[in-house]
């Protein structure tokens, strides 16, 4: 997805166990991966544990997952409280 507003590592940066978190404006979101990505989503400055998640997804570990993963992404930002 050339185009998309979100950026993550390659998919080995996963694999090797690692989460990731990032944020555009008050949309926040939080990668975990276990048996597959996790994707969490909130809003605000707080961080997740202290905040509502908003919606929550899992996706396959694998860069067909990644895929998908910006592209729910994308929705979620264009469903976010403006």
């Amino acid at each position: 997805m050339a185009n998309s507003l979100f950026s993550l590592l390659p998919l080995d940066y996963f694999t090797s166990g690692n989460s990731y978190t990032g944020s555009l404006h008050n949309f926040n979101y939080k990668l975990t991966p276990k048996e597959q990505l996790c994707a969490q989503v909130w809003y605000g400055k707080m961080c997740s544990e202290k905040s509502e998640i908003a919606a929550e997804e899992q996706f396959p570990l694998s860069n067909e997952g990644i895929a998908l993963l910006l592209q729910w992404l994308e929705n979620e930002y264009g469903r976010r409280p403006k």
